[in-house]
């Protein structure tokens, strides 16, 4: 993999933690949010409470659930 496949924003598909037996633990489900690669190297995580924030793209969310996400 180079450095040029990641640069991007991507969207985040949850976070699972590899437990000492080889399994894998789903620690959380989706959680809306973002990571974004720069190609200056550097790099941006935005991620919000899931509880009662829509999983809909942003320009399709409500102002009460942007407001949500902010909070």
């Amino acid at each position: 993999m180079q450095k040029r496949d990641i640069i991007g924003t991507w969207r985040s598909g949850g976070q699972k933690a590899l437990n000492k037996d080889g399994s894998v633990k789903s620690s959380r489900g989706p959680t809306p949010g973002f990571i974004q690669y720069a190609p200056d190297d550097y790099m941006m995580v935005v991620q919000s409470d899931p509880e009662g924030v829509s999983t809909a793209e942003p320009a399709q969310m409500s102002a009460e659930e942007k407001a949500k996400a902010a909070e």
